[in-house]
């Protein structure tokens, strides 16, 4: 028996009544349904999830996005009141034209959603998020991609089991309120191609006054923010964080924005306080030097500093003796600063200093060829700022090459 079915609108748009005859014995056995819809397609979907309804468990619908009138096609209310045909949903996707200006109210019914998925274009109302969305009690994994978005109201409290939160494509400013940092039972919190998420410090209203109950949060991202300037002090709360990301590179609605950004990033005095981090990614292209608190984040297992304007490798940098991955690559013009510290980086399996024009390593930086752990090196891209730079890296490759360690050039 088949336990999935995939449907696409021009086969969708096509449904005869001896496709309903052929599918009535099998639908108790189908548990996912991915249908990709039109606008005129609304009645085969509503046949379809009465019959199906009572075992789907994963359910799938997209709008078609090759509408050449409206780019996407819009779901209808009466289709989404039919998911209260569906008792056993587990996994719920939709994606649709003006998703937040209908009535989600059916969501209330599925009381054993498990993961959500819900993506709203071409909406120009601001919206906060679905007061249904937030009674789904067993409720674990969350994604929303609503642009007009503007509030993470209180009442997100009540997911008690929620584990997993990604917010994405965001066109304007968002308020997030307390609620946010009383979910102790998130593990991820994500946001991606925000492009007005900006000012996260202490005197910013808009931004979530305490994270200290998020007491299980490991990872914690800021991927294609190109408005970000401040990281909240309240980061500095996450104890059991292992993985930060921040990026400022344009995403795919963060271009024109990122064009406009000009302070750098601003990070928490005692973000050494994280004593469980062990991973940190930062892209940001305003970045010249490794702001000192980074450098209190002696645990860290993998450090990347890329794309960046980043001028020198300070010394403290191979403090952080416990580095399995330090990736540099893209920072034109990058020193490498002098000192005998870099041979106590015994942990150093991994270093990428590729795509980087006039690289500029000191000679005390040869130590690292000798460095017990190291299994791989990337010049990919690179070139030396002077012909003293050049004899560096030759030599360099060819210590490394003695070792039997890979050089990518």
């Amino acid at each position: 028996m088949w336990a999935y079915l995939q449907l696409h609108a021009k086969h969708l748009s096509k449904c005869q009544p001896w496709f309903v005859n052929w599918l009535r014995p099998r639908a108790a056995a189908i548990q996912t349904l991915d249908a990709t819809f039109s606008s005129d397609d609304s009645h085969r979907l509503e046949l379809l999830l009465s019959l199906l309804g009572r075992t789907l468990q994963d359910l799938r619908l997209r709008s078609d996005t090759t509408d050449v009138v409206f780019g996407s096609s819009h779901i209808s209310q009466p289709v989404l009141s039919h998911l209260a045909c569906c008792p056993r949903l587990k996994r719920l996707t939709v994606s649709s034209a003006e998703l937040m200006s209908v009535d989600l109210g059916a969501l209330r019914f599925l009381d054993q959603l498990q993961e959500v998925s819900l993506t709203s274009k071409y909406d120009n109302t601001h919206h906060c998020l679905p007061e249904p969305l937030l009674c789904l009690g067993q409720l674990r994994v969350l994604h929303i991609r609503f642009p007009s978005l503007t509030s993470v109201q209180d009442a997100i409290s009540k997911l008690t089991v929620l584990e997993r939160l990604r917010i994405e494509g965001l066109q304007g400013g968002l308020s997030i309120e307390p609620g946010l940092g009383q979910l102790g039972s998130l593990r991820s919190l994500a946001f991606k191609d925000c492009s007005w998420l900006g000012d996260l410090s202490p005197n910013a209203p808009s931004w979530c006054p305490s994270l200290s109950g998020l007491t299980a949060l490991t990872e914690l991202v800021f991927n294609h923010c190109p408005q970000l300037n401040t990281l909240p002090d309240a980061v500095c709360e996450l104890s059991a964080l292992r993985r930060l990301v921040v990026s400022t590179e344009a995403g795919a609605w963060g271009g024109e924005h990122a064009r406009r950004r000009s302070t750098d990033l601003q990070v928490p005095d005692n973000l050494g306080r994280l004593t469980n981090l062990r991973t940190l990614i930062v892209g940001l292209k305003t970045v010249k030097a490794i702001p000192e608190p980074i450098l209190q984040l002696t645990a860290l297992e993998s450090l990347a500093i890329t794309f960046c304007k980043l001028q020198r490798l300070p010394c403290g940098v191979a403090a952080m003796t416990n580095l399995r991955t330090l990736s540099l690559q893209g920072n034109p013009g990058l020193a490498i600063q002098e000192s005998e510290e870099w041979a106590k980086m015994g942990s150093l399996e991994t270093l990428t200093l590729s795509d980087i024009a006039n690289l500029s390593p000191n000679s005390s930086f040869l130590a690292i060829a000798q460095l017990p752990a190291l299994k791989k090196v990337s010049l990919k891209g690179s070139m030396p700022a002077d012909s003293k730079s050049f004899k560096t890296l030759l030599r360099l490759s060819n210590e490394l090459g003695a070792r039997g360690i890979p050089v990518e050039s």
